[in-house]
């Protein structure tokens, strides 16, 4: 009876058990309320005010089968009811294209861009690696459970917000788009792909960021540019999944000797790089109809020290 328990409490709880994340694009004006259904009385239970913007995504621990429900705070109006089938991102709308300033001249700002990155890669001294980068491959687990990831809320992708964010990839010319990682699934991968860029770059490491998963489609392009000076000294671009693609699109990286070597990626394929030292980017655009190229970002620097860039 122990053992069946104990292999019940486990079933619930590995394979019964999800992590859901919700983002509101309904109407900027507006928040969503909300509702989780009871299964046992299939009572609505107010849960939150969900607010609109990536910046106000919000992200629960669930179960199988369970059901939300989501309310125009204003209206009334129920505009979505979701079921949980798998760990994933879901957004409620549609966030509108960014408009474009008629006398916006995007040559001369890439130019003034490209300039200022070249400038600040120069402020790092120190180094952690010989060229700067190197290949790898994903272990196979995390490679799994990034793909099954991936699969799942594939068609459920969002535009990504780049209303502020620069040039450094060509929104205004395609869309790029994005699929939020649940916090608990984004801590386990910190966690493990920490570990192997400390063993890259032999020193204690703390993560500070993680972003994607970004989906790059037809005709995208990647600014050569260098990450936050503070926070990415070493980092990690994964290719989770690409389809369509009609030529390798490969990532253009500057080693410590001002070489330009181009590194082309399969899925579960990675590329460690000192992205705040080491200019990178992907200037030719991806090919093929209805390519697709889908990227994990993650960044570490030495544990404790904001200053690290500052001791060569």
């Amino acid at each position: 009876f122990d053992r069946e328990q104990r292999f019940d409490a486990w079933f619930t709880t590995a394979c019964n058990k999800a992590e859901q994340c919700y983002i509101n694009y309904h109407k900027k004006d507006a928040s969503l309320k909300v509702y989780w259904v009871n299964p046992y009385t299939n009572e609505n239970r107010f849960t939150n005010d969900l607010q609109y913007g990536e910046k106000h995504t919000h992200c629960i621990e669930t179960w199988l089968g369970h059901e939300f429900i989501f309310e125009d705070s204003e209206t009334g109006e129920i505009v979505m009811r979701h079921t949980i089938e798998f760990t994933g991102t879901r957004a409620i709308g549609v966030l509108p294209r960014q408009s474009l300033p008629t006398n916006r001249d995007f040559h001369e700002t890439i130019k003034s861009t490209l300039n200022g990155e070249w400038r600040r890669q120069g402020a790092v001294q120190r180094t952690f690696s010989s060229l700067g980068f190197a290949k790898g491959r994903l272990p196979e687990d995390i490679f799994g459970t990034l793909g099954a990831y991936y699969y799942n809320n594939r068609n459920f992708t969002i535009r990504e917000e780049w209303d502020g964010k620069g040039v450094f990839v060509n929104w205004w010319e395609v869309d790029v788009h994005f699929i939020q990682l649940p916090w608990g699934l984004k801590k386990m991968l910190q966690e493990r792909l920490k570990t192997m860029v400390e063993e890259w770059t032999g020193v204690d490491l703390e993560e500070t960021s993680m972003y994607g998963l970004r989906q790059y489609e037809e005709g995208a392009r990647l600014l050569t540019h260098v990450d936050r000076t503070t926070t990415h000294a070493a980092s990690l671009i994964v290719n989770v999944a690409q389809g369509n693609v009609a030529e390798p699109w490969a990532v253009e990286v500057h080693d410590h000797a001002g070489r330009l070597h181009q590194v082309n990626m399969e899925p579960g394929d990675i590329v460690y790089y000192e992205s705040a030292k080491c200019l990178h980017g992907r200037n030719t655009p991806l090919k093929g109809p209805g390519a697709y190229y889908v990227n994990l970002f993650t960044h570490y620097r030495p544990t404790g020290d904001s200053n690290w860039y500052k001791k060569g």
